[in-house]
């Protein structure tokens, strides 16, 4: 296994996790706050729509960027 198969896997496995995050947030038993209420939280505050901002740039920046 390659290192780039490894590092695919990895971010595939983190995919998962969040989206077996959500459901369970969704679902409501779990206690936990939804992807929405997390975003709707950070933008509250000018820090928090800067690192938004910064966060989605960089995803931009490194993946889709060739």
């Amino acid at each position: 296994m390659s290192t780039r198969w490894l590092f695919v896997a990895g971010y595939c496995s983190v995919l998962v996790a969040g989206l077996a995050l959500e459901l369970a947030a969704r679902r409501g038993r779990a206690g936990l706050a939804t992807s929405d209420a997390v975003f709707t939280r950070i933008q509250r505050h000018r820090a928090g729509r800067a690192a938004a901002f910064a966060l989605w740039f960089w995803t931009g920046f490194h993946f889709l960027a060739r």
